[in-house]
């Protein structure tokens, strides 16, 4: 399926259903704007994790009022054993960058759709699995 005239959810909530719940723990140290965490695995070499980063908003001249934008990144790292024995890592990066003037249901509309179009059934093959614009 197309990208254009695929259909997203305006305004609705987001829910995970099905899988089985899987906890996340520390694993290294931690500072006051980063921390790893472990997803559900005590086997290191298929150790699935995700970095969380906070990025503050930082006083600029440039900026359209005065500050950066703020920003929270999930960097998610999931091993892969290829069939030559060797070891790759897939990964997935998502970033929320917004003004300090931003509402919480702006912020919260935004991760909905994001959730959509990652999830999106319609583009799941094209796009994320095939890596088609089409």
């Amino acid at each position: 399926m197309a990208i254009i005239g695929s259909t997203v959810t305006d305004g609705g909530t987001m829910s995970t259903s099905g899988g089985s719940s899987t906890t996340l723990s520390q694993i290294g140290g931690s500072t006051a704007t980063s921390i790893v965490a472990a997803i559900g695995s005590d086997d290191y070499l298929s150790l699935r994790t995700a970095d969380f980063k906070v990025v503050l908003p930082k006083v600029s001249a440039n900026a359209p009022n005065g500050y950066t934008q703020a920003r929270n990144e999930v960097f998610v790292r999931s091993p892969l054993l290829l069939d030559n024995g060797k070891t790759t890592i897939n990964t997935i990066r998502i970033v929320i960058s917004r003004d300090v003037e931003s509402t919480d249901a702006e912020v919260d509309a935004m991760r909905l759709l994001a959730c959509q179009i990652l999830n999106n059934s319609t583009l799941g093959n094209s796009y994320w699995r095939d890596q088609s614009l089409a």
